[in-house]
């Protein structure tokens, strides 16, 4: 392609990743992803690249590769920070923090979960803000920090309640009733089941 079509045709090969990725067809998103990553460093299309090592980081975790996917989303926050691009940083710190926590390394996992969430609480989504927050919550939850854990599951459910996306508190809800079922208290814990 010319050079006006080269940001274009790197975002086909992304996006046709992205298409194989919902499909769960992950040697086929693994080519595109490659392929777009490639084509990006020939072309200098850095944004790009980095959407791109994003969702390679995606698709490896998707695939139980947690370290490769680690190692992948740190090469996207790279990118991300070199170009000035503060939502994919805070995808990438994200993205990065779930693979720490399947990893165990829960220290480093918050660590980028704290680094992510005034980005996306200044400019993320809902679910951004709400997932994040979630994640938090869990980690604190994992170490027996209830208070703590409880306030950002809530914290979560305000996001979305705040929107009327009550639809998508499942996993809050249920993670506060599994804390009131810890400290003893059945009752409260069958409000939020």
């Amino acid at each position: 392609p010319d050079s006006g079509n080269q940001e274009k045709f790197a975002w086909a090969l992304n996006w046709k990743a992205i298409c194989f990725l919902r499909q769960g067809r992950s040697d086929s998103v693994s080519y595109y992803l490659d392929s777009c990553v490639s084509y990006c460093q020939t072309h200098d299309l850095p944004e790009t690249e980095g959407k791109a090592r994003l969702n390679q980081s995606i698709n490896a975790h998707q695939m139980g590769g947690y370290e490769a996917s680690a190692e992948m989303g740190m090469a996207a926050l790279k990118r991300f920070e070199e170009i000035g691009d503060t939502l994919g940083t805070a995808h990438a710190y994200y993205n990065t923090a779930l693979s720490y926590q399947r990893l165990e390394r829960t220290e480093n996992a918050l660590d980028f979960y704290q680094k992510a969430l005034p980005i996306y609480l200044e400019r993320g989504g809902i679910l951004d803000r709400a997932n994040c927050l979630n994640a938090i919550g869990s980690i604190w939850n994992t170490r027996l920090q209830f208070d703590s854990a409880s306030y950002y599951f809530q914290a979560a459910i305000d996001v979305k309640m705040a929107v009327g996306a009550w639809y998508y508190c499942g996993s809050e809800f249920s993670n506060l009733a599994s804390i009131y079922e810890k400290q003893g208290d059945s009752a409260l814990a069958a409000d939020y089941y």
